[in-house]
């Protein structure tokens, strides 16, 4: 439906920290994403934008590592390009969403597979949210 309006939907999806803790980051992301996109044409998966919103970090000021973001973009750019096509994969938005802030958003923005970031609580302060525009528009300049 939405789609079909010229809405882009965007699919937050991630794991809690028990899930985290016990390895399954990566099953409940593809669990999530299958039962997510099932029914959903391949041509239209690519105009979804995904945003990997770890459940822990959301709202606790606690970010995941640049490690654990880098792995999880890269996981998810496979899964497009296994379960779809390259072109699918190569044109689908990843963004990152578990915390953001004017603190770490240079450090996140400039992480492979990492499109951009969907932003909480520092949207909330115009001074916090400028500064993190400002850092999407300087490394998108590079």
């Amino acid at each position: 439906m939405l789609l079909e309006n010229d809405i882009i939907p965007i699919l937050c999806i991630g794991e809690t920290l028990s899930q985290r803790r016990n390895r399954e980051t990566f099953k409940i992301l593809k669990d999530q994403l299958n039962g997510c996109l099932s029914g959903i044409e391949s041509e239209d998966v690519s105009k979804i934008v995904i945003a990997y919103e770890p459940v822990w970090a959301i709202g606790t000021g606690i970010a995941a590592t640049k490690i654990e973001i880098e792995e999880a973009h890269n996981w998810l750019r496979e899964y497009f390009r296994s379960n779809y096509s390259d072109f699918i994969a190569n044109k689908i938005f990843l963004l990152y969403g578990g915390s953001l802030s004017e603190k770490n958003a240079e450090e996140t923005f400039n992480i492979k597979n990492v499109n951009g970031g969907l932003i909480g609580g520092a949207s909330l302060v115009a001074e916090k949210f400028i500064s993190i525009v400002d850092t999407a528009i300087k490394i998108s300049n590079k």
